[in-house]
């Protein structure tokens, strides 16, 4: 592992259950662009009226609402109370030195999405603390580009004809 970015210093985003899934969505679609080379055509999205940049591809767009939904999941209901951290993984197929010549994905960047659940009581706290969210989900945004423009010296270099030459794995960690 060469790099580790965490997008909020560790401290987590404190967000209401229902904002999490679009927060999440916006904060991994913007990594992904970022990181994703290939010629790409971008796309528009928004999430909590901010507009930002995603991968137009239905196999990435697919991956991403699927483990936004599953993370989200976790702050429905009353039992959530603390941090809880989605990390996104970029590998690169390595050839393994053995026998059979397997392939090896070795990470080459990891970064850390740390949320904290924060209760919302009615409509009313909500729309009081809706401005909040949507400046900690720009805030994130914006470190992400400035992590992708000021961090490429680790990035490997592009040995694959594939579409995606460094796959990327989202999971709980």
């Amino acid at each position: 592992m060469n790099a580790t970015h965490n997008i909020t210093d560790g401290t987590g985003q404190s967000l209401a259950p229902r904002v999490v899934k679009d927060t999440v969505t916006a904060i991994l679609h913007a990594i992904i662009f970022h990181r994703y080379f290939n010629n790409v055509k971008p796309q528009e999205q928004t999430a909590l009226g901010i507009t930002y940049i995603a991968v137009d591809s239905p196999e990435v767009h697919n991956q991403v609402e699927e483990k936004a939904q599953a993370f989200a999941a976790m702050f429905q209901g009353e039992g959530l109370r603390e941090q809880v951290d989605l990390t996104l993984l970029f590998q690169e197929k390595r050839a393994k030195k053995a026998w059979f010549g397997k392939q090896d994905d070795a990470s080459w960047e990891k970064w850390v999405i740390s949320i904290t659940p924060r209760a919302v009581q009615n409509e009313r706290e909500y729309q009081h603390l809706k401005p909040g969210f949507e400046a900690q989900l720009l805030e994130s945004l914006h470190t992400v580009i400035r992590i992708t423009g000021e961090y490429k010296d680790h990035i490997p270099p592009i040995t694959s004809q594939s579409t995606n030459p460094f796959p990327f794995q989202v999971c709980n960690i």
